[in-house]
């Protein structure tokens, strides 16, 4: 059991989707956030608050169990397109998120292992100087540019 259905299981009873009497049931994938299960709970009481029934199941092909809200389709085609639609949604946000996983590193030593430039802090006064002056320049003219605007 994972610390999402801790803390999801207190407050929500699950429906098994093959006793829910649709003839054309749409999955709506809820989001899971391991670090806040309370993204999860939060929805849940949502849609249980408006009568949507929940189910906690894996698909075939699915290696976990994850939420869902149950809905009834208008038709078989509107379910199937809405369920095709779901589907890649949830895939495509496993895998941006695997992607940022992997890309990740832990520590600055490794982002300096791996090549990156630290921006250097020696800036000359020179430097600092005429960033200011430029700054204070796009700063005047973009004031003046809201004012006319907004005359």
């Amino acid at each position: 059991m994972t610390k999402n259905e801790n803390v999801v299981e207190d407050v929500v009873e699950t429906v098994d989707p093959a006793k829910l009497d649709y003839e054309n049931p749409i999955f709506e994938r809820l989001e899971e956030d391991i670090n806040n299960p309370w993204v999860l709970e939060d929805q849940i009481k949502f849609y249980k608050k408006a009568g949507v029934p929940i189910a906690h199941f894996a698909f075939p092909g699915q290696k976990s169990r994850h939420y869902y809200a149950v809905f009834e389709g208008s038709s078989k085609a509107h379910a199937d397109g809405m369920n095709k639609m779901n589907n890649r949604d949830a895939k495509k946000k496993e895998r941006d998120e695997a992607a940022i996983r992997e890309h990740e590193t832990d520590s600055y030593e490794v982002m300096l292992e791996n090549g990156y430039d630290a921006p250097k802090e020696d800036d000359s006064p020179d430097e600092i100087v005429a960033y200011k002056v430029v700054m204070d320049a796009l700063n005047k003219e973009y004031n003046a540019l809201t004012e006319s605007r907004n005359i």
